[in-house]
């Protein structure tokens, strides 16, 4: 089953948004009918696998920098989470790697955590109304990713339907803005895990690319495609330029399979 799974997942053209969401689904719903049907207590559970801002409950249970995630008490929370994480994974997924993006996770559950500790520690008046917060959900692995594609794919520009295409840089400016807005008035240990994991997705970009953050103009290329023909490289580049002009949805069938096929070679390549 598990290489099924796996071969699913390298297959796919959505196989790092499936390779966590389906995890994460699974769980919520094992723990809501085990909850429903008084087998066992869900708020016991939930802390017992979330992430704690004191550091002794931390060393008592120090898996939680791994489980917390995966952890929502809220249904609206974790479809919000789920559909953000479609959205940006999608997205991210014509130009990198399935194994960068979950690199990325990683690196973006590890800083949330990292932010959330820090400002509790620093801070400890925002969290007056919480005096033992704990850290959920996996809101930490889309801002990570955020936090890259506005680095990396700075002036590229993402089609939001009825708000129009916005580049990278603006709606990860957005987020970021957001979080610190929020930061201080209320769930300041998630608005800080949020700022901290998009600032380590920044920093993954930075060190991958040796670049510096600045604004891409609409000629620009992101060089994915480097060994390509130059009949390949050409078409390809004509593709990445209609994305960036007029959006994922302006793409025919074929030139989705084209750039979905070529996307393949390259992970190959990389792998």
């Amino acid at each position: 089953m598990w290489k099924r799974y796996k071969a699913y997942l390298l297959e796919s053209p959505v196989h790092a948004f499936s390779g966590i969401a389906i995890p994460v689904t699974v769980f919520f719903w094992l723990l809501w009918l085990l909850s429903n049907l008084g087998l066992m207590r869900a708020g016991y559970v939930w802390q017992f696998l979330a992430l704690p801002g004191d550091g002794n409950t931390f060393l008592h249970q120090f898996w939680s920098l791994v489980t917390y995630p995966w952890v929502h008490l809220n249904l609206i929370d974790f479809l919000i989470n789920l559909i953000l994480l479609y959205f940006v994974g999608t997205q991210l997924e014509t130009y990198e790697t399935h194994k960068r993006l979950y690199r990325l996770a990683w690196t973006g559950i590890l800083a949330g955590a990292l932010g959330f500790w820090a400002v509790y520690a620093s801070v400890p008046s925002w969290f007056m109304d919480e005096p033992n917060p704990y850290l959920t959900g996996l809101s930490v692995i889309y801002t990570a990713w955020l936090g890259y594609a506005g680095v990396r794919l700075a002036g590229y520009r993402v089609n939001m339907r009825l708000l129009g295409r916005w580049p990278w840089k603006g709606l990860a400016a957005l987020f970021v803005l957001w979080d610190a807005v929020q930061l201080p008035l209320a769930n300041s240990g998630g608005h800080a895990a949020h700022l901290s994991a998009m600032l380590g997705g920044a920093l993954w970009a930075l060190a991958a690319r040796g670049i510096k953050i600045r604004s891409s103009g609409p000629k620009s290329r992101l060089r994915i495609y480097e060994s390509q023909k130059p009949g390949t490289e050409k078409n390809i580049d004509r593709i990445l330029d209609k994305i960036n002009r007029y959006g994922m949805d302006s793409l025919t069938d074929e030139e989705k399979e084209i750039l979905y096929r070529e996307s393949l070679r390259d992970n190959k390549r990389k792998n």
